[in-house]
């Protein structure tokens, strides 16, 4: 849920399992937003907004492989955005899923970040509502990922596994979907 909360995605359904009392969660968030701790302290805290050929190098081409399967309209939002986005990723170089994600719009700006490393149809603290998982992923365990995006339009986005240790980003390109 700290996806979410950095990209200040309104996800009540998940937040309120954390902290059923929203005034004080909401309190609590900008508190930590404000003095930059806990997750705001992290590196990942100020991708919202910026270029990501501004934060990260890229790698090699055709090295990953995966894709977006699913967006959902958050329901205590407006028409339109913020985005819950549930996909797959897979680095080929490595044999390994992704910690981190980052998601852009068509101009390369980020719109969103996700957390990987998930087993298949199942995210810390609740199972995904979709009853059949797709097939062509299920040999790359721990590929899945979930992520928010705070965009009032659904544009085309681009996903980018970050490559630990490297310091580089490398295009998720769309396999099996």
């Amino acid at each position: 849920m700290g996806a979410a909360l950095i990209v200040d995605a309104p996800h009540e359904e998940l937040l309120s399992v954390l902290w059923p009392l929203k005034p004080q969660r909401d309190d609590v968030v900008a508190f930590l937003r404000q003095e930059r701790l806990a997750f705001f302290a992290e590196p990942r805290a100020a991708w919202q907004g910026r270029r990501v050929s501004e934060l990260f190098p890229a790698a090699g081409p055709d090295r990953c492989i995966g894709g977006i399967e699913r967006t959902l309209t958050l329901k205590d939002s407006a028409a339109g955005g913020p985005w819950r986005v549930e996909g797959w990723a897979w680095d080929t170089s490595a044999n390994r899923g992704f910690d981190y994600l980052l998601i852009a719009e068509p101009a390369g700006l980020v719109v969103g970040i996700a957390r990987g490393g998930f087993r298949h149809r199942y995210f810390p603290g609740f199972f995904t509502d979709i009853p059949v998982a797709p097939v062509y992923h299920m040999r790359f365990p721990a590929s899945e990922w979930l992520g928010y995006v705070r965009q009032t339009v659904k544009s085309p986005w681009t996903v980018y596994g970050i490559l630990p240790q490297m310091d580089r980003i490398c295009t998720i390109k769309d396999e099996g979907n």
